[in-house]
């Protein structure tokens, strides 16, 4: 809700990526200026990562335990045919054993 709000309230809002907005601080533009398609190469539509095919599979673990929570079973969506080892977590984000 607070992004549909701000996005359609605020004329001067963008919903960028780091990539762009580090663009747009080296290269700073007015809105009027982005509106018209300055720095499109980093705040235009095609500037979006492409979205990759994904046989989205459902990975389910149990008993995951780490420093911030602790579940008896978590499911996460993975894009590949095997499943990981251990839960991907910060310092394992590969789910390694």
């Amino acid at each position: 809700m607070f992004l549909e709000y701000v996005t359609s309230n605020f004329e001067d809002v963008w919903i960028i990526t780091t990539r762009a907005g580090i663009e747009y601080r080296r290269y700073p533009v007015t809105n009027e200026e982005l509106k018209d398609g300055a720095l499109n190469d980093f705040f235009g539509c095609d500037a979006l990562p492409k979205e990759r095919d994904c046989a989205d599979k459902t990975c389910t673990f149990y008993d995951v335990d780490t420093e911030y929570f602790h579940k008896d079973q978590v499911d996460v969506n993975v894009c590949s045919e095997e499943c990981p080892e251990e839960y991907p977590w910060l310092g394992n984000p590969y789910g390694e054993a």
